[in-house]
């Protein structure tokens, strides 16, 4: 009996810690901490802007103006993160330098915490997202929506 209140008392906390937790180890954390703070607009939110309006619980965004050795250096980070993950949509235009690629980085659908990457580069321009929320990825286009709305009231 003992044991259970310890363990009842305990997964409280252990949640908090894992909702709270954010991916340290990813190369594009450097990249939004190097280049998002020097140039470009940078934009990083949390659950207590986001959650009530959708399941977004963590955005950080970067839009920059790149030359050819910086869009290297954000391909590198990018490629070296999404090396193990899904590619839930992807877009380039033939005739044009642009791309658009959404990563999931997560494989198990049933994980509390999904954590995705959008890469989209078109006229000189990178826009890098990284989001954590409790969506599939299957959902990723309504919770981008959600956010936009949040921001940009479309009446």
């Amino acid at each position: 009996m003992k044991t259970y209140k310890y363990y009842l008392f305990i997964l409280p906390f252990l949640f908090l810690s894992l909702s709270g937790y954010s991916r340290n180890d990813l190369k594009i954390n450097q990249i939004f901490e190097d280049i998002g703070k020097k140039q470009g607009t940078y934009v990083k939110l949390g659950r207590d802007v986001l959650s009530p309006h959708t399941n977004i619980v963590q955005y950080q965004s970067l839009r920059v103006c790149v030359d050819a050795d910086l869009l290297k250096i954000i391909d590198q980070a990018v490629e070296e993160d999404t090396r193990f993950a899904e590619v839930v949509f992807s877009s380039s235009r033939k005739g044009e330098e642009s791309r658009i690629v959404h990563y999931a980085l997560t494989h198990d659908e049933d994980a509390l915490l999904q954590e995705y990457i959008l890469f989209n580069y078109k006229d000189g321009y990178v826009n890098l997202v990284y989001l954590r929320g409790n969506f599939p990825s299957k959902e990723l286009k309504k919770e981008l929506k959600k956010l936009r709305n949040l921001f940009i009231d479309l009446k």
